[in-house]
């Protein structure tokens, strides 16, 4: 059955600013992606890391410093708009046509092939001056198309006009571009909301079917970012991503280094000056307090330079964070989908003395198992989930190994900030 729908090409704008605003270090990350990049045969590459280890600042600074990006995207958390597979394709799909000389020609050949007698297209052709043609598609419409069919749009809009750009660029003796990268950032953060969406249409399951794709041209590479999520990552198996990992001694070193520099604010000078302690000094316990987080130290800094918290009585959660928290839960959580569940989970992790696995969870909390992973499932962006690998059965002078998974609440301020509201107040 077909449902009536109008699509154009659009698309969504975002407010990077403050993303790039005092990009600090970073170099082991981006010469990571520099070397992936000199890989001919890899496609992909995904940076993975906690919520607040500065995943969209890296795309952002990419975004802001690299002129082969063709195409981007950010997924947001609450928007969902920015989580719809349809709306961000056609996004996507508007970018690469500015992006590339032939792209509409090739999407107007693809979709005249693709959609005949299965959609009525209205196509506006406007001349393109560079070649003196007119087979340029800037917009277009289609209706009564099957709007279930995902993974039809991806190829309709995305896959089928790049395999076809390399004939065109030859058919216009052009040469074709070096490298074009299409970024996303977030991937998690499409899974995680779901939004209307089928378990295998989400984004991360669309693209990851293109890693094996010889039709694409090689140099249309894919770079995204997400949390170390299983929902994500199993689906780019065997490909490792970059784990940025908080505690890492880059991370560590990045967020020292940023921390040197905004000591330097007059501000913050001042109250150095007004404690026993010397201005390096300073600079190491912040690194420390941070746990690896570049928005909670952000947040930190903010508030110290502004004067609302001094040195010598430093707030264990910023009021910036305290309210970034509460977005994040009331966004996850449209009202009447919060449950006691979810607390009594959230204050067992928290009151935790390290990290649970799940067998453990259910036999503090007392609850099923089957309705502990789902809730653990809708928690996921909150917790630190690691796999741990033990060896289950030694048989023959073979090892046999498992893994499990154990959760922990993923920053010490999200604890400070469960245990000041018990309850946690979603919708207060």
């Amino acid at each position: 059955m077909t449902e009536t729908v109008a699509t154009q090409l659009k698309t969504i704008a975002f407010n990077l600013q403050q993303l790039t605003e005092d990009f600090t270090g970073r170099s082991h990350v981006l010469t990571k992606i520099d070397d992936w990049l000199q890989q001919k045969d890899q496609r992909f590459f995904v940076l993975a890391g906690e919520p607040g280890v500065g995943k969209s600042t890296i795309a952002a600074h990419l975004l802001q410093t690299r002129k082969d990006i063709a195409a981007h995207h950010f997924c947001q958390l609450g928007v969902e708009e920015s989580v719809r597979p349809g709306r961000v394709l056609r996004s996507l799909a508007a970018q690469l046509d500015k992006a590339f000389s032939y792209y509409s020609e090739a999407l107007f050949n693809t979709i005249k092939s693709t959609l005949s007698g299965e959609a009525q297209i209205n196509i506006d052709k406007i001349e393109d001056l560079e070649d003196e043609i007119q087979s340029t598609v800037k917009q277009f419409k289609i209706n009564h198309v099957n709007t279930s069919d995902i993974a039809n749009e991806l190829d309709i809009l995305i896959r089928a006009p790049l395999a076809a750009l390399p004939k065109l660029y030859q058919k216009h003796g052009k040469e074709p571009p070096e490298l074009a990268i299409i970024l996303i950032d977030g991937l998690d953060v499409a899974v995680t909301m779901e939004a209307g969406v089928q378990e295998d249409e989400d984004l991360a399951t669309l693209f990851a079917a293109l890693s094996e794709d010889e039709s694409l041209p090689s140099w249309v590479r894919f770079l995204f970012t997400t949390r170390p999520d299983r929902r994500v990552l199993r689906e780019f198996e065997p490909l490792k991503p970059y784990l940025l990992g908080e505690r890492s001694e880059e991370n560590l070193a990045d967020i020292h280094q940023y921390v040197n520099q905004r000591m330097a604010a007059t501000a913050l000078q001042q109250q150095v000056a007004a404690t026993s302690v010397e201005a390096q000094g300073w600079v190491a316990q912040l690194t420390a307090r941070s746990q690896g987080n570049f928005r909670y130290i952000k947040s930190l800094l903010d508030k110290l330079e502004a004067g609302r918290c001094s040195l010598n009585a430093l707030s264990a959660l910023p009021l910036e964070m305290q309210e970034c928290y509460a977005k994040d839960f009331a966004q996850r959580f449209p009202e009447g989908e919060w449950s006691d569940r979810h607390d009594q989970i959230l204050k067992t992790l928290a009151e935790a003395e390290h990290p649970l696995t799940e067998d453990e969870l259910a036999t503090l909390t007392k609850m099923l198992p089957r309705q502990l992973r789902q809730d653990l499932w809708a928690l996921r962006q909150f917790l630190d989930v690691e796999l741990v690998q033990f060896c289950s059965i030694w048989e023959k002078k073979e090892e046999h190994y498992e893994t499990y998974e154990t959760f922990t609440i993923f920053h010490d301020s999200l604890k400070a900030y469960l245990t000041q509201r018990s309850p946690v107040a979603i919708h207060s």
